[in-house]
């Protein structure tokens, strides 16, 4: 059960004098469903609206902040302002999950340094319908867990396209790369589009990142 503080702090961010409250009473309404719908065992998080580097759509802050909060998000107003211009609000709630994902590794699994994405990261995202790079950038799973989340609660969201596919280099072989969950990750290849295989060690399926 989270600290008194937290509730606390998320019924002051939804008053009417607080820039963004309808959106922040969203957002944090959608954080709890997530945290039960994707069984992420976090309670203790602190949501903020701020402006951050231009292409940065979302932060997370490790450990405590400043007020000694834990699991600091923040989401990019910049972020949030094109989405609503471009009625893709939708995509700031994908950024949330994102966010929450990075809470959820604290507490449970094995974070990474810089750049934070690593295979575990990338695999428990994968499995909500968010496919993370390395980097952290994000595209979406069309039919995915994650839509639907959003089409149960009434979040619209336009059809979406199946994500961009990188052509290999010439000279790679042809075989599609298939991960696991493992670090380092144990690494199969294979002719096919679809594999239907489970790690023994770390019990993950295997996840394709040439497909």
């Amino acid at each position: 059960m989270a600290a008194p503080i937290y509730d606390r702090l998320r019924e002051h961010q939804a008053g009417d004098d607080v820039p963004w409250h309808e959106l922040r009473a969203e957002l944090t309404r959608l954080a709890a469903i997530f945290v039960r719908d994707f069984n992420l065992r976090v309670d203790e998080y602190a949501i903020g609206i701020a402006r951050l580097a231009e292409n940065r759509l979302g932060q997370y802050r490790p450990g405590t902040n400043a007020l000694g909060l834990k699991a600091e998000i923040i989401i990019s107003e910049q972020h949030i302002r094109r989405c609503v211009d471009a009625g893709e609000e939708w995509r700031v709630f994908g950024t949330l999950l994102h966010e929450l994902d990075h809470a959820w590794q604290e507490v449970h699994g094995n974070p990474s340094k810089a750049p934070y994405h690593n295979v575990q990261f990338r695999m428990r995202a994968a499995e909500q319908g968010l496919l993370v790079d390395e980097q952290g950038c994000t595209q979406y799973d069309p039919g995915s867990p994650f839509f639907d989340v959003l089409e149960r609660e009434g979040i619209p969201f336009p059809p979406i396209p199946e994500p961009k596919r990188y052509a290999r280099k010439k000279g790679k072989s042809t075989l599609a790369k298939w991960i696991c969950a493992c670090d380092p990750p144990q690494i199969v290849r294979v002719g096919k589009a679809e594999l239907a295989a489970k790690c023994l060690r770390c019990n993950s399926m295997f996840c394709c990142v040439d497909c």
